[in-house]
């Protein structure tokens, strides 16, 4: 039996989508590359922001999703994986384009949390301020009865300028902002967080590896989803 082909709606940014790819490649157990997944990427950074849309400043990113996605129909691929956390506001209005499977990365990540850290009661969220403004982990988390600990309105303004400044994270300078990223992960172990959620995939590209803290990867848990789904 084949192996399922998967597609990859990239864009959120085009970092992001390299990440979700690499991943998938260092996960995959093969012993020659033509064992390897086949892997459609359509990376469009036309999306626009789904903050600031969430927020009303901004257009819907629902036309952009909706063309990434027919392109990825056309390459007829098995499953759809999106390597960013904010979009999953819209993940109904998404999958209802489609019949192929997208893969509920925020589900996925509480999932995990649930069968490998059951003792867990509090946990730190480090995302966009879309993301924790519509409870998208909140939700997700708070039925197994897991409290989800924010940044102060401060911290969580700041972060935001360290994904979108001038000299963000989006702009391509991601190893600028480890030490204070790991800083607020720090305060907020500190504070009684028993790990911390990279909810942005920014913020986890520059926090990848960082041993000190525990902290949870949702778009490397989305790349072991991906590969056991396409595997099995």
């Amino acid at each position: 039996m084949r192996n399922k082909v998967v597609g990859i709606l990239g864009g959120m940014g085009p970092e992001s989508t390299v990440y979700l790819f690499r991943k998938i490649i260092e996960g995959t157990q093969v012993q020659k590359e033509q064992e390897h997944l086949r892997i459609i990427i359509d990376n469009n950074p036309q999306i626009p922001d789904r903050t600031e849309a969430i927020l009303g400043k901004g257009p819907s990113p629902l036309p952009e999703l909706e063309k990434s996605i027919r392109n990825l129909e056309q390459c007829e691929v098995d499953m759809i994986g999106i390597p960013c956390n904010t979009v999953f506001y819209y993940y109904e209005s998404i999958q209802n384009m489609t019949q192929i499977p997208i893969i509920h990365l925020i589900s996925e990540c509480a999932e995990y949390i649930r069968e490998n850290m059951p003792r867990l009661h509090t946990i730190g969220l480090l995302a966009t301020t879309g993301t924790i403004v519509t409870g998208l982990y909140q939700k997700h988390l708070s039925e197994a009865g897991i409290t989800l600990a924010c940044p102060s309105e401060e911290t969580q303004s700041e972060l935001m300028s360290i994904i979108y400044g001038e000299r963000g994270i989006k702009a391509g300078d991601t190893r600028r902002h480890r030490e204070r990223l790991l800083e607020i992960a720090t305060d907020m172990i500190e504070d009684g967080a028993g790990a911390v959620i990279t909810g942005c995939t920014e913020i986890e590209v520059a926090l990848e590896g960082e041993p000190s803290i525990p902290l949870i990867y949702p778009i490397q848990l989305l790349a072991s989803a991906i590969i056991k789904k396409a595997t099995s």
